[in-house]
């Protein structure tokens, strides 16, 4: 049997983000992992502990979420405990706004769009949009961290080809925001000319 030292944190919210007695949601998890719990929600702008983290490397995640969507603010950080007590400052920030559309390729018709539904996925919750008639949509005030990508709603006949984000093609689904970008744009581009696959099966 070996003992282990568990350690405090000592966590800072500047003021300025906050209003008189606003509440903030606190979270934490393991780096590298998605297995987030819920700290507590405490007063913003106050100093706080957490207790009881033994030792490791954690990733904290606060938000402010009574506010309208487009007024939440954000804030995280990475720490690591090993020998002794630490603290952080979280600033908190506003996030960013996404700006898509849905397009095809020149030749292509246009599909029917009602059905189709974009979606975020991301440790601080999953996050959708419709396209409009035109094909565009909007992801307002989104947390600046990575998100997996996902389009669901696609008619048949149609693929999902590829997406574009600030004209770069995002790899393997999974959307890498900039946070010193002015914009964010995102493509979402449908085909319908699938490639055919010959193949032979033998023995």
């Amino acid at each position: 049997v070996k003992a282990v030292a568990f350690h405090r944190l000592h966590v800072s919210i500047p003021a300025g983000a906050c209003q008189a007695e606003e509440k903030a949601r606190v979270s934490i998890a393991r780096a590298g992992t998605e297995m987030y719990e819920t700290v507590s929600e405490v007063e913003c702008g106050r100093d706080f502990l957490v207790r009881g983290l033994p030792p490791g490397s954690y990733h904290m995640q606060i938000a402010l979420l009574s506010r309208a969507r487009g007024e939440r603010v954000f804030g995280s950080a990475t720490f690591l405990l090993f020998e002794k007590n630490e603290h952080v400052t979280v600033g908190l920030s506003r996030g960013i706004d996404i700006d898509g559309s849905v397009v095809t390729p020149a030749g292509t018709r246009k599909p029917p769009l009602e059905k189709i539904r974009i979606q975020l996925r991301a440790s601080g919750g999953d996050e959708s949009a419709r396209p409009d008639a035109e094909g565009r949509f909007r992801i307002l005030n989104t947390p600046r961290q990575d998100k997996e990508l996902g389009v669901t709603g696609i008619p048949d006949g149609y693929y999902f080809k590829e997406a574009l984000y600030n004209g770069q093609v995002v790899q393997g689904r999974v959307l890498v925001l900039d946070g010193h970008a002015l914009s964010h744009s995102l493509q979402i581009v449908l085909d319908d000319k699938p490639a055919a696959v010959a193949g032979s099966v033998r023995d």
